[in-house]
Parts: structure tokens; sequence; C-alpha cells
């Protein structure tokens, strides 16, 4: 599989964002987390969660990896880490994450960060945002349409530092061979429609042509936060 990674930092003087990937041998595991704005060290949670998460891919790649539980366990470090940082108190980041083995790719996220897949003409998205919005537009109280506008849409119904219960999903996805995934950041999706992604990779078969041009097309943008992106083609 081949891989390219991108971050920006935009107009922000830091960049909360932050990826990371272990390749073994035929499979691999890829992440990205978004540092929850507004929060104390948002850069140090993303950092954090990426670092923690690869370390225990690494540790258990042998076993049967239970990544729902995984998350739990990264979820309760970051708390325990906060705890110790007075500066760092609510610390929180988004944090989705895919691990390839022969014949699925599993997916575990928290909160916004998104993974879509590419295939043939075809681009979908493959998570759920746990934002209000999100919760609003499915319990009926606002459109979707309503939603692209809501002043609200990108507070978090769930992320990575929050005490309680937060809402994990595990998503199981059989692939195809050069099927492309790709894992983004709210600042990066934001200023792309999906037929944008798409066509982007319609128009370049070339997996690195394609990495390219959705680099320099996100740098022509008018970036409103840091934004990243994570590509891998089968």
């Amino acid at each position: 599989m081949e891989k390219f990674g991108y971050t920006n930092a935009g107009p922000r003087k830091t960049n909360e964002d932050y990826l990371g990937y272990e390749i073994f041998g035929e499979t691999g595991f890829f992440c990205i987390a978004d540092g929850v704005g507004g929060n104390n060290c948002g850069e140090y949670a993303s950092k954090f969660c990426v670092e923690k998460f690869i370390k225990k891919i690494k540790e258990q790649q042998h076993e049967a990896l239970n990544l729902k539980l995984m998350m739990q366990k990264v979820n309760s470090e970051l708390i325990a880490e906060a705890s110790l940082k007075p500066d760092c108190k609510n610390m929180a980041t988004t944090f989705i994450g895919v691990l390839f083995d022969k014949k699925l790719a599993n997916i575990v996220h928290t909160g916004d960060s998104r993974l879509y897949v590419l295939r043939k003409n075809g681009l979908k998205q493959l998570t759920e945002d746990h934002t209000e919005a999100k919760r609003l537009v499915k319990e009926g109280l606002l459109t979707f349409e309503a939603s692209l506008t809501y002043p609200r849409k990108h507070i978090l119904d769930s992320a990575l530092g929050m005490e309680g219960d937060i809402l994990v999903t595990h998503i199981q996805f059989e692939y195809e061979k050069m099927d492309r995934f790709l894992l983004a950041t709210d600042g990066c999706y934001d200023v792309f429609t999906k037929k944008e992604i798409r066509d982007i990779s319609i128009t370049n078969n070339v997996f690195e042509n394609f990495c390219n041009s959705l680099q320099e097309r996100l740098e022509s943008k008018k970036l409103k936060d840091n934004a990243t992106f994570l590509a891998i083609e089968i």
C-alpha cells in the first residue's frame, strides 16, 4: 500500500492536528487527530493520542486487537495525563484510525475527523460525525441543509479527553485493490465538496499525482483552521 500525509497550520499560530502510521509488512495502521480548539494543550493531546495508539498497535500486532477497547484505554490515559499537567486541564482531541488486515479496513473513531473511501468513480464517507449538529439532524430537529450553516456545527458530542462515556464507533469495511482511503480533519474537508475530492481522484490515476493535486488544491483554499489529510492506496 502507498501512503501520503500532509498537514498545514493554516491561519493558526499552532498546529493542533497530528498524523501518524505504522506499516507491518502488507498491512498497516494509519491515524489522525485534531486537538479541540478552545481547550488547553490541543496540540499535546493530538500528538499524545496518536503516539499512544501506535505504540499499543505495535505491542499487540500479533494478538486479536480490540480497537474500541484500545480507544477507551487511550482516553483514560489522556485524562490521567491532563490531571498531572495543570496547564492542560480538559485537553481533548478527535481521533480516527484505520487498521488494514488482509481483507478488511478496521476503522475506529470519535469526534468529527472523517474517513472517505474512493473507489473507481465514486466517493463514500465511512464515518459519521459525533457532533451536536449531526445529532440534531438524526433527531429530526435540524435539516441537513440547515446543519451546513448551523453556528454550533463543530461542537463535539464526543472526543478523547472527555470525562464519562465517550462515543466510539468501530466499522469494518471490505476493501478492494486500488481503493483509496482519505482521512481528513475538519479544517481540510470543510473547504472541499465531496465531488471536488472525487474529481481530483478521477483525473489522477497515479496515486502520487492525486495526493500532490489534493495538496495543491488545499493550499489554494482560504483555510480557517489547521488542515490535515492522510491518504492510502491499496
